[in-house]
């Protein structure tokens, strides 16, 4: 949190960004807000927890710029062409901030500054990459 972002860090180590229908789920206690262009779109998504984060994030502070980042294991991202997925990100008022960000592309610029110790602990840790 700065005076004029907040940033929520979404961190998945192994599951991808579920999809859960409407009938399990009340997406409307978190689409009745400004925080969407199109709330029947982001309901269609049917991505559950980005909403949830996405509102919640929104909330801690309506005066501040939000960035959602979505962390996880580069190939957990395969649904970036996906319908549902791109339902998401157009249903969203500031699509711009949400960003995907993958464990590797952060050893990467790890490794690449001097950080190689940390890259490996990092890697030893997740067992993923």
């Amino acid at each position: 949190i700065s005076d004029s972002i907040i940033t929520f860090i979404e961190v998945k180590l192994k599951s991808s960004n579920e999809r859960q229908s409407s009938e399990q789920r009340n997406y409307d206690k978190y689409l009745n807000n400004h925080f969407y262009k199109d709330n029947n779109l982001a309901k269609k998504s049917e991505y559950y927890e980005l909403i949830r984060n996405w509102t919640i994030a929104h909330l801690i502070d309506t005066n501040k710029i939000v960035r959602l980042i979505n962390l996880a294991p580069k190939k957990l991202f395969y649904q970036e062409n996906d319908s549902f997925f791109q339902n998401f990100k157009n249903s969203l008022n500031n699509s711009e901030n949400f960003l995907q960000l993958s464990w590797e592309s952060i050893i990467t610029v790890l490794n690449n500054s001097g950080e190689e110790d940390l890259s490996n602990q990092i890697r030893n840790r997740l067992s993923i990459l």
